[in-house]
């Protein structure tokens, strides 16, 4: 029975690069993506090593759709005009889903975390397969824990930067439990642009997603 996996990326230097990257990924296997943020995508985040063909680049784009919602109203307009569409993606990128909390009643907040919800549910259904739904949030344990409680998240990760790498760590809301998960990405050489190898991109995405070798 498809279903939908939802991981959330807390916010670091790095997220935005790396949510790019893996919505990149899904693309160049064929799955359609909508990227939601706040803001017009005027720069590209940089590019990871094996990731600058330009002909890669324009048939992972094909397959991209980036949806601009600046305030909470514009997202659940957004989200609900997303429902009706004939086709609907495998999978939904949203950008600090807790920057839209900012001033507003929790209960719209709320009613949008119950619309995403409900939408990657959809699509997992439309498409007859699992969906995922990857967002990236701040790190406010109050809002993590009711976005956590209707998102029901498989995987909660956050990095940090130690000795010239990049390490994903599961983290747990549950004080009383210590996950030890951890993923690490070495930094490109200088004179590279870039953050991390794409091969561990691959695999982070396979460890996280529980994709099977059909798939990567």
């Amino acid at each position: 029975m498809p279903d939908v996996n939802v991981i959330i990326f807390i916010e670091s230097p790095i997220v935005k690069t790396f949510l790019f990257e893996c919505s990149k990924y899904w693309a160049s296997e064929g799955s359609h993506v909508h990227y939601i943020s706040s803001h017009a995508q005027e720069t590209l985040p940089p590019l990871l090593q094996g990731t600058n063909s330009e002909v890669q680049t324009y048939a992972q784009f094909m397959q991209m759709t980036f949806g601009i919602a600046p305030q909470l109203r514009d997202l659940i307009d957004y989200l609900i005009n997303l429902q009706k569409s004939a086709h609907l993606p495998k999978v939904l990128v949203v950008e600090d889903i807790t920057g839209y909390a900012e001033n507003v009643p929790e209960t719209d907040f709320l009613l949008m975390c119950s619309l995403l919800k409900n939408l990657a549910n959809l699509c997992s259904q439309a498409n007859d397969e699992v969906s995922f739904l990857i967002v990236s949030s701040k790190f406010i344990p109050d809002k993590l824990n009711k976005i956590n409680l209707i998102l029901n998240p498989l995987k909660i990760w956050r990095s940090r930067e130690e000795n010239g790498k990049y390490i994903w760590r599961e983290i747990s809301l549950n004080p009383v439990v210590n996950t030890t998960t951890e993923l690490q990405f070495s930094l490109k050489g200088s004179g590279e642009e870039g953050g991390v190898c794409l091969n561990s991109i691959k695999s982070f995405i396979q460890e996280t997603c529980n994709f099977n070798n059909s798939i990567l």
